[in-house]
């Protein structure tokens, strides 16, 4: 609902003045004319912002920030990452097309290892099982990780999935980086 955006939209803006701001946005495949407004508000009240189901063309959309793909070709795909333009960008990888970025950045000094996730929603476990082990197979091929921040829509209730090795495999992620969902 618009008032819960707003709400949402004034918070951010309280605490981007003193902090970094990542925010995820699931704009449920809509064509960029339907979410434009609130896609505006989020990427001016936030330092990061992720895209997920973003089923259009990113360079057709005239984002202020720096725009970061990972495929808009398919119905359920789709992820786009925004980034603040004064951050310098060090790397960036596609770990899972449509699914999985990952950005290395310098932020205020700082080097970050960002993260931005959108988890398969189907119901079969094996589907999820392998996004993970994908992603967690880069992540421990990568000699230092420092500052992680690992966002987005996993696509999983660690309390009450079903989908009992995918939730195993992502809450070992989260222990071995020490991250919080």
């Amino acid at each position: 609902s618009s008032s819960h955006t707003k709400s949402l939209v004034d918070s951010l803006k309280k605490l981007k003045k003193d902090m970094l701001v990542f925010s995820t946005l699931n704009i449920s495949g809509g064509k960029i004319t339907n979410k434009k407004t609130e896609i505006m508000e989020f990427e001016k009240n936030s330092n990061i912002l992720l895209l997920t189901e973003a089923h259009f063309d990113a360079k057709k959309a005239n984002f202020k920030k720096k725009v970061f793909l990972s495929s808009f070709q398919n119905n359920d795909l789709g992820i786009i990452m925004l980034v603040d333009k004064n951050m310098e960008i060090l790397e960036e990888t596609i770990i899972v097309t449509g699914r999985a970025i990952s950005v290395k950045a310098q932020i205020n000094k700082m080097i970050y290892n960002i993260f931005g996730i959108y988890g398969p929603s189907q119901s079969s476990d094996t589907i999820g099982i392998d996004f993970y082990r994908k992603i967690f197979d880069f992540m421990n091929n990568k000699p230092s990780l420092e500052n992680i921040v690992f966002f987005g829509d996993y696509n999983v209730d660690i309390l009450r999935s079903k989908k009992v090795g995918t939730k195993c495999l992502l809450e070992e992620i989260l222990d071995k980086y020490k991250l919080i969902d």
